[in-house]
């Protein structure tokens, strides 16, 4: 049965056999199951291990079809859009399990990420903090990663003005940390413009840091603030032809720049997944689609568009090549 199937998955999972775990999930979901939802999700969380974001998607929006009051549902369709960056829609969905389940901590845990990563401290923290009161003081006290995660929530929550006077061009950034993170705080918010600066800055005054292997979410978030400039989003200013080229041409090397760093330093599986959020991911819109890339000056358009085949060319080869 899909259950039992399910059920092996699961087991696979564990022993960190991912391929098998996710042949088997997809296998579950085509047999007969008395627990239609619960298979749906463990298919979903499969996609995710796999690297198939968007499959990962798509089994956890049939969860929620056959379970709609499901929290855990709402939960790994919440995880699942977040791992290619919609922000609304995680939000949305992470806050409707924890309306249908409150005292489900992992619901708060995910919704402190999604704020997190967004540049929206204020709300991380007060997430987190809901979620310590349900697992209680001495599970937060005696585990590092939480006391790290909300001793940095509490640090980015208090500079949070500070970070948006940096944006709007009101007060200086005293070291390239402070401009990333006074970026990230824009990027995904209305400041895409004051966080593509921001960036620029950071990456001037501190080239040796932001071009490690492990600081390429720096590289992705300047290229997502270059595109919705050239979309026009929030703070953009109106730009002339010479500026959208400068702005396009940036945005490109930090995609190109981050995606070098990326395959030196990841699994195949790890790269999949990076190039299946770059392709679906509405923040690079003005990077990626066709009509956007139409908008852009002639001379930067075949750098982008060799980019973009080189990630579909990955992305079509089958998977036991990767």
């Amino acid at each position: 049965s899909g259950d039992v199937c399910a059920g092996v998955s699961r087991v696979y999972s564990r022993a960190e056999q991912f391929e098998r775990a996710a042949e088997l999930a997809e296998r579950a979901a085509t047999l007969p199951s008395r627990s239609p939802t619960a298979v749906y999700l463990r298919l979903a969380e499969a996609m995710a291990s796999v690297g198939r974001p968007q499959e990962g998607i798509a089994a956890a929006r049939e969860a929620l079809r056959r379970g709609p009051h499901s929290a855990e549902a709402h939960l790994a369709l919440g995880v699942a859009t977040f791992g290619v960056y919609r922000f609304e829609e995680a939000v949305a969905e992470l806050s409707a399990a924890t309306r249908i389940n409150p005292r489900d901590a992992n619901c708060w845990w995910g919704l402190a990420n999604v704020f997190r990563y967004r540049g929206d401290y204020g709300q991380a923290l007060r997430s987190l903090e809901r979620m310590g009161e349900l697992l209680g003081a001495a599970v937060m006290a005696n585990d590092p990663m939480l006391l790290h995660f909300s001793a940095e929530l509490r640090g980015l929550a208090a500079a949070e003005p500070r970070y948006l006077a940096i944006l709007e061009g009101h007060l200086p950034a005293a070291h390239a940390q402070e401009m990333i993170h006074a970026a990230m705080t824009g990027c995904y918010r209305d400041h895409p413009y004051g966080a593509y600066r921001q960036m620029k800055a950071a990456f001037a005054a501190d080239p040796a840091k932001v071009r490690l292997p492990t600081e390429t979410d720096t590289h992705f978030g300047g290229a997502c603030a270059a595109a919705r400039v050239l979309e026009g989003e929030g703070d953009a200013p109106s730009l002339s032809p010479e500026e959208r080229a400068a702005v396009a041409e940036q945005g490109y090397e930090w995609l190109r720049e981050g995606l070098e760093l990326r395959r030196a330093d990841q699994t195949p599986t790890e790269l999949r997944r990076l190039l299946e959020i770059w392709s679906h991911t509405p923040s690079l819109a003005g990077l990626r689609q066709p009509d956007a890339l139409a908008r852009l000056p002639a001379e930067v358009q075949p750098k982008l568009r060799a980019l973009w085949e080189q990630v579909r060319a990955v992305l079509a080869q089958p998977r036991a090549a990767r």
